[in-house]
């Protein structure tokens, strides 16, 4: 029970949210327990093709646009972009990582990567 409700309470602190259950916490259980080590390896394999310094940059760009859904028209209207140049750095993004944003398999990969790296750079 302790460590359920520790799990939730860190959960909640990350989101800023006041309260939330355990069996709301989701990816946080697993993510967790990610030793800092394995979760360097994760993003250096994920995001190593880029240059560091872009890394903020392109963090936003992903976690913007799947906080839209998908939407190109949304996520270039939050970002101050044209739609035409969204889709054109998440074909840059893909050529550069060959990860595809776009897709479902990929997507998943990358909102990890985006978690814990948001993670990371709390603790920095």
């Amino acid at each position: 029970g302790f460590t359920q409700a520790d799990k939730a309470l860190q959960s909640a602190l990350r989101r800023q949210v006041s309260l939330l259950w355990y069996s709301d916490v989701g990816l946080d259980i697993i993510l967790d327990d990610i030793v800092p080590a394995t979760a360097q390896a994760f993003l250096d394999r994920t995001f190593g093709s880029l240059p560091l310094g872009e890394w903020d940059s392109w963090v936003t760009l992903l976690l913007t646009y799947y906080e839209c859904d998908g939407s190109l028209q949304q996520t270039a209207d939050r970002l101050y972009l044209h739609k035409n140049t969204l889709g054109a750095r998440l074909d840059r993004f893909e050529r550069l990582t060959h990860l595809n944003p776009r897709s479902r398999a990929d997507g998943a990969v990358l909102q990890v990567a985006i978690e814990l790296y948001q993670r990371q750079s709390a603790l920095s």
